[in-house]
Formats: structure tokens, sequence, C-alpha cells
């Protein structure tokens, strides 16, 4: 595990680089293609949200395989989440190469979060979260 202060700038690196960070849980998976690509999707019921405005249900999707840089997520399972929009916005992405992963292994990344909105909260006169 890197020094406190070296993980605290992984998380804010990898929250200013995504487009969404949230808390959820993963319902239902099914797989697809992006050409040749395989993928997964990934529907999450969603219970916390850092960044990016997302419905409470959302679609995630990640390349299929470690090799692709594939999350493998798992049904029932609750995740911290660092997704990106595509090119045209129509879907979300992640990979096991972002900070997304398992809520039980997220507990000091959601800690960081917790204080980065609310300094950033705070800067913009909005409070806390």
């Amino acid at each position: 595990m890197p020094f406190p202060d070296d993980f605290e700038k992984a998380v804010a690196t990898a929250y200013a680089r995504a487009d969404v960070v949230f808390l959820g849980d993963a319902t239902a998976m099914r797989n697809t293609f992006l050409g040749i690509l395989q993928q997964r999707e990934v529907t999450f019921s969603v219970r916390d949200r850092w960044k990016g405005s997302i419905p409470d249900t959302t679609l995630v999707r990640t390349n299929i395989g470690e090799i692709a840089c594939g999350y493998n997520f798992k049904k029932r399972n609750s995740y911290l989440v660092f997704a990106y929009w595509d090119q045209q916005r129509k879907h979300l992405t992640t990979s096991f190469c972002d900070l997304t992963r398992t809520e039980a292994k997220a507990k000091d990344a959601i800690g960081v979060l917790d204080r980065l909105t609310k300094r950033a909260n705070a800067a913009a006169g909005r409070g806390a979260n």
C-alpha cells in the first residue's frame, strides 16, 4: 500500500480524471460486443455519488478479461466506481486500471473522497454534502 500522502494523491488524481465517481451495488450483468472487443455491461443501483450526474440505476461497461484491462465485477457486490464517458457520451466505462474496487477494499478511498468533496463544496460556498 502506498504511503498515506501518495494514496490521497492517487485518489485525488483518479477523482479529477473521472467523469463519474459513485458507490453502487451490481444488480445485473450481460455480455456485449464493441466491434470485436467483448465487454460486460453492469447495472448498478447507485447508493452514493461524489462526482457526475447519473440516475439511481446506472449502466457501466468494462472489457472482459484482465489482458483487456477489464474489471471482474460480481453480481450482488458493492463497488466504488471511477467511470468515464465514451466519446459519444453514450456509455460509462471503467477498468481495473482505475481505482474501481469493492466497497470492502475502498474504505480509505471513500474517506479521501469525502474530504475532497467537502473541501470543494466549502470552497464553492455550498457547505457540506
